[in-house]
């Protein structure tokens, strides 16, 4: 009985196994479909992807290429102004450097002052040089140095360098005193300051003078020559180092207080400035230059106009001031 229980229960177990088999493979072939539909779908998916990708890509690149033009038309543009605003800059600029009033009268800006101390080196530099052609002219006359050229010829060069050197010096250092001039307080240095052109004038020359007179070397006819040559260059030298219309600190300070933010006016002759470009003392002047205090003094130009002192004594105090010294 056992035995054919074992043998049912055997034939049903492969009965299911049998069963069971097609099912099996109906699951496995399901499996592999659906493996291959996930695949698909994934490489599918991945192409999807990848070309969204590169379209997102070239949008980008071509986006990147719109604002790179964009950018340098931006550019460009800004160029063009800036060079419209220069030149624009550069017309007005011109406009206010040299404008044209009543009577077709040019009015020019003033140039800047300019560096005294800047100056100050020059005309020492300028004194030395003097000194050498100076020196010069002693070896030639007392003979100590031989040129080609007869001594006399040799000596007028050297001197007329002399005087060219010290000419030079003089007006770099006047130059120099009316844009940093001394104060009065200090009497000595006042007048030192606006006389050592003279000084300076007599030391390039003097001693020359004094050897060639006693030089026994030279004959009389050169001695003559040479020394009348050496007191005239002296006295040029003199007479344009001398300072014939100097300022002090004071002056220049009450002047640019008096006037400050005010442009003054004037011309190339006389040492004057105006408050008015129309100023009556004015008319015949074809040519102006216009600038603050500060620059008309530097011009040597130290004093107010009496006519326009006249004509605003009420709207500036301590005007008056201003009007003492200088000739027109």
């Amino acid at each position: 009985m056992a035995e054919e229980v074992k043998k049912t229960i055997t034939k049903a177990s492969d009965t299911a196994k049998k069963a069971a088999e097609p099912a099996k493979k109906t699951v496995t072939k399901a499996a592999e479909g659906t493996k291959k539909t996930v695949q698909a779908a994934s490489d599918g998916a991945k192409k999807t992807v990848r070309a969204a990708a590169d379209k997102t890509k070239s949008a980008a690149g071509a986006a990147a290429d719109t604002a790179k033009k964009t950018v340098k038309r931006a550019s460009d543009a800004v160029d063009t102004a800036e060079e419209k605003v220069t030149e624009a800059a550069a017309e007005v600029k011109d406009t206010a450097k040299e404008k044209v009033s009543q009577g077709q009268r040019k009015i020019k800006e003033a140039k800047p002052t300019g560096n005294a101390t800047l100056l100050r080196i020059f005309a020492v530099i300028c004194w030395v040089l003097a000194l050498a052609a100076e020196v010069m002219a002693i070896l030639v006359i007392v003979e100590r140095i031989e040129l080609p050229m007869p001594i006399i010829w040799g000596v007028i060069i050297f001197l007329v360098v002399d005087l060219i050197f010290c000419v030079v010096a003089s007006q770099l250092w006047k130059k120099a005193n009316h844009i940093d001039p001394a104060s009065e307080k200090n009497p000595l240095k006042f007048w030192l300051w606006n006389n050592i052109g003279v000084i300076m004038a007599a030391v390039c020359f003097l001693p020359f003078i004094i050897i060639t007179l006693t030089n026994k070397r030279a004959d009389a006819k050169t001695k003559l020559i040479a020394t009348l040559a050496a007191v005239g260059c002296m006295a040029i030298a003199g007479l344009t180092g001398y300072d014939w219309n100097p300022v002090s600190q004071e002056q220049k300070a009450s002047a640019e207080h008096v006037l400050e933010g005010v442009d003054v006016y004037w011309s190339n002759y006389g040492h004057r400035y105006h408050l008015d470009e129309n100023c009556s003392s004015l008319s015949r002047s074809a040519a102006l230059t216009y600038g603050d205090v500060d620059q008309a003094i530097a011009a040597n130009k130290t004093h107010l106009c009496k006519f326009c002192f006249n004509n605003h004594a009420e709207e500036y105090e301590g005007l008056e001031k201003l009007i003492a010294g200088a000739s027109e």
